[in-house]
């Protein structure tokens, strides 16, 4: 529905061993807001742009990499 939203999502790295916990984590992309507008006939099959992304990682790169 048109209206603001806010968008977070939360990185991990994959599961060991199958454990039932998440792997550690990886970085975050948080607060992003945005808005969907009125539809032509209140819906679209189109996929909606919402720009660029940047990842905020919890980890520093090595200098030697």
């Amino acid at each position: 529905p048109p209206g603001q939203y806010t968008i977070n999502f939360h990185f991990t790295e994959p599961r060991v061993n199958d454990q039932p916990s998440s792997g550690a984590s990886i970085g975050q992309v948080s607060g992003r807001q945005f808005e969907v507008g009125a539809l032509p006939g209140g819906r679209s099959d189109e996929p909606l742009d919402l720009g660029t992304f940047t990842l905020k990682t919890n980890r520093r790169q090595s200098a030697n990499r």
